[in-house]
């Protein structure tokens, strides 16, 4: 929650982007992508500089964080009627497939309580859009599968949804969607409606660009903008793992795409996730065939989840990204249940539970790592948003000139620094911390110990400062 009472710093946030991978090759410091949103939607409503900053990601989400800088000096808010939307397109979704009111408060009850999901709150990557305009879309095709009516408005509202999808990230994961769509929709002889959709998304599309074209760019302009992006996906060079997607699924471990990467488990991993997959796949062993294929509701999400995961398994994988499809796993397996008094449906809401405060709470050994490799680096202006100070833009500044002004005076060529937490729980609040730092300076090493603390305010973790962390006596 640190999150949502924390103004955006647009001197540090750029002065971060411009000394980071992005500027300046092999630099010491590091924007990750959340951060890399927020001054890209930044820059984007303050400037409307298209292609400067992060001109690979399409504009809708940054509109929709750059509004939400532009009104509260903060990107988060946007996430909450984002997420509240989600929920409610979520549960129409329930009302599409369940008749009795206990599946569906089920499968709102897993919704919500899944750590993939609810962590979206907690960033701004554009995931979270993203799933609300892929819920959207999937409501409009089931409606439009499951009756006659309103059909070109259902349409309509399909393409829509699948446009702002395509314009949130890159489009990759539309092509299955399509071909999902496309199977379904001719099945059903429905061609009128797959033609509005795909013509209402190519036309959405470029209208997420409309000031770009205001500014007297042409078509021409335009599509060598999109051609540079498409080259810059295909140009990647980030490993695939087949692996890994697998992996992470069923057992929350997962590594990073780096060659230096190590595996870590997933604070975004529910147990649930295996569970869901048995419930299935046991529902199946017992009918002892496949059902016939029908034109319906569940058919079509249970096509898309697969379609999509299988997308996913092309790519590189990140956990987060199965934000989109946990939500169509969840339904088809409350689908399977037959009664709400069941051993199955209790080991469910029993793990869900258990798993809440685990998934809420922050954990303070990543922190202290991040802390430890910031500090190690020299990176004092990135430093200080883990210290326990009133976080303002200015003391900041001030405080990495203080620290480097220090450290520069005593001609320090390198430093290790290595940050023990003295025993704690989920609970704690305040954990004691053994700070060590070897400085080698030209003909002999410093070693300084100081005992300290990790507090945990607003659920973020911070170290306490103090004088003698910043002193070489």
């Amino acid at each position: 929650r640190a999150n949502y009472f924390y103004a955006y710093e647009e001197r540090y946030s750029r002065n971060l982007f411009d000394n980071s991978q992005w500027r300046i090759p092999q630099s010491k410091r590091s924007i990750g992508d959340e951060l890399l949103y927020q001054v890209a939607s930044y820059e984007l409503v303050n400037h409307w500089r298209f292609f400067e900053i992060n001109p690979e990601v399409p504009p809708l989400g940054k509109y929709l964080y750059g509004l939400s800088l532009k009104l509260t000096n903060n990107a988060f808010w946007a996430n909450i009627p984002v997420y509240l939307l989600a929920l409610w397109f979520f549960y129409l979704l329930t009302r599409e497939l369940f008749k009795k009111v206990w599946q569906r408060n089920l499968a709102l009850f897993l919704f919500v309580t899944q750590p993939v999901i609810f962590s979206q709150l907690n960033t701004t990557m554009f995931d979270l859009p993203q799933l609300l305009s892929l819920l959207i879309h999937s409501y409009a095709v089931s409606k439009l599968l499951n009756s006659p009516k309103r059909q070109l408005m259902l349409a309509l509202l399909a393409g829509i949804s699948a446009g702002a999808f395509v314009s949130l990230k890159i489009g990759y994961l539309i092509l299955f969607i399509f071909f999902i769509d496309g199977y379904f929709l001719i099945r059903q002889k429905k061609w009128q409606s797959l033609f509005i959709i795909l013509a209402v998304t190519l036309l959405v599309y470029p209208l997420t660009y409309l000031p770009y074209f205001l500014q007297g760019n042409s078509i021409i302009d335009f599509i060598k903008s999109q051609l540079w992006i498409l080259h810059f996906y295909i140009d990647s060079k980030a490993p695939v793992d087949r692996t890994l997607m697998p992996t992470t699924f069923f057992t929350g471990w997962y590594r990073g795409w780096s060659s230096e990467a190590t595996w870590n488990h997933s604070s975004e991993w529910s147990l649930t996730w295996p569970i869901f997959a048995l419930v299935i796949f046991l529902k199946q062993l017992r009918a002892g065939r496949f059902p016939k294929l029908q034109l319906n509701s569940l058919s079509y999400l249970g096509f898309l989840f697969i379609a999509i995961m299988f997308a996913y398994w092309l790519i590189p994988f990140w956990t987060r990204y199965l934000v989109l499809t946990i939500p169509f796993l969840i339904l088809i397996t409350v689908f399977q249940f037959k009664k709400p008094l069941s051993a199955i449906v209790g080991l469910l809401i029993v793990v869900s539970l258990i798993q809440l405060p685990f998934s809420l709470i922050s954990h303070p050994q990543p922190i202290a790592s991040h802390l430890a490799n910031l500090w190690q680096s020299g990176s004092y202006l990135d430093l200080y948003s883990y210290l326990d100070f009133p976080q303002r833009e200015t003391d900041r500044f001030a405080f990495a000139k203080r620290v480097g002004k220090i450290q520069s005076n005593n001609k320090i060529e390198y430093r290790e620094v290595d940050i023990r937490l003295g025993k704690h729980n989920i609970l704690t609040t305040r954990i004691p911390a053994l700070v060590t730092i070897k400085y080698k300076m030209h003909n002999k090493v410093k070693l300084i110990k100081a005992k300290s603390h990790f507090v945990r305010k607003q659920n973020q973790w911070r170290l306490k400062w103090l004088a003698k962390l910043d002193i070489l006596r």
